[in-house]
């Protein structure tokens, strides 16, 4: 499975990527700083990931900017808003710019890995795939 997170925070990125390779080392891990950044490497890749962690409050794009961008290769791919924010309608206003699940960032890594395995095994279209060859 290829993974996108995209996050202005690097403490955040490394902790999350800690997360996804403790849920299967297997799991390929891309990093963007922001939706700009997101955008330009989705552009680069022959391969788009099976999934996209989305931060909301970012510089230079921030997570709905990205969102409203409506870039064609995202139609298909799901994408989990991943933040501290916890305001309904903040949320609700993700859902329908497109988001398929808003996963809160905890505060134990432990728990992070549990509602990230849930999370990946929801969307995980093809376990077979290996991007390690």
């Amino acid at each position: 499975m290829l993974i996108l997170t995209v996050d202005d925070d690097l403490d955040d990125l490394t902790i999350l990527s800690d997360a996804i390779e403790e849920v299967d080392p297997k799991m390929k891990c891309l990093l963007a700083k922001d939706g700009k950044d997101a955008l330009a490497l989705l552009d680069d890749l022959i391969v788009l990931p099976d999934i996209i962690f989305l931060d909301i409050n970012m510089p230079v794009m921030n997570g709905k900017e990205f969102l409203l961008r409506k870039n064609p290769k995202l139609k298909d791919i799901p994408v989990v808003v991943y933040s501290t924010t916890l305001q309904p309608e903040e949320i609700s206003e993700f859902f329908k710019l497109g988001a398929n699940e808003f996963l809160p960032k905890p505060n134990r890594f432990n728990q992070l890995v549990e509602d990230l395995r849930l999370v990946l095994n929801r969307y995980d279209r093809d376990n077979s795939r290996n991007y390690f060859s």
